[in-house]
């Protein structure tokens, strides 16, 4: 069965994500990406994790995104490499936003931070959001926002100065987002 090949490989892709570099060539040609697929089926997370983003990436229209052929891609990567952080991190956005799938914010939260363990630390920042708000099936848990804020606060890239501001600010920030503030253990420590 013939793959469709997204657009992403004539077209190229807004490759944000959280590590230095792509760990593989992008594909620019048919060739190339028929290139990857068997480099996937030789047994490269890399290649399935990059074969998920090609279907997902930024520079498509939500309507061009194949979101369950990017599911697929990145589980596989994860039975070959089960702390992938890529594939965790883009899992975790997936299923925190509902993109194709059914929201489920216990499951993105499990998928972040374990991405976050893996190397990927603005998956906590995402954590802590969804735990602020309560959203989905996650509870709302001030102290574990606080938490996971504080990680990417001391451990972030992207977004640790935002989270730095939250942490010094904690009680204005809970006033602002309208919650009264509340004593923390973990900040009292």
């Amino acid at each position: 069965m013939e793959t469709n090949i997204p657009r992403t490989v004539f077209d190229g892709i807004k490759y944000t994500g959280m590590v230095k570099e792509l760990p593989l060539k992008v594909p620019r040609t048919v060739e190339e990406f028929r290139e990857l697929e068997k480099q996937a089926q030789n047994g490269s997370a890399d290649a399935y994790f990059l074969l998920g983003k090609l279907y997902t990436d930024n520079s498509l229209k939500e309507s061009e995104r194949d979101y369950q052929k990017a599911i697929a891609y990145y589980g596989k990567a994860l039975e070959l490499d089960k702390n992938h952080a890529e594939s965790l991190y883009n899992l975790g956005i997936i299923y925190s936003f509902g993109y194709g799938v059914q929201e489920d914010q216990i499951k993105a939260n499990d998928l972040l931070k374990r991405s976050g363990d893996s190397g990927i630390i603005n998956g906590y920042q995402i954590i802590g959001v969804n735990y602020l708000y309560g959203s989905g099936n996650s509870p709302q848990d001030l102290e574990k926002t606080y938490h996971y804020i504080k990680i990417n606060a001391e451990k972030g890239t992207v977004e640790k100065g935002i989270s730095q501001e939250i942490i010094n600010h904690w009680d204005e920030f809970l006033i602002l987002m309208g919650y009264k503030p509340i004593p923390l253990v973990e900040k009292s420590n």
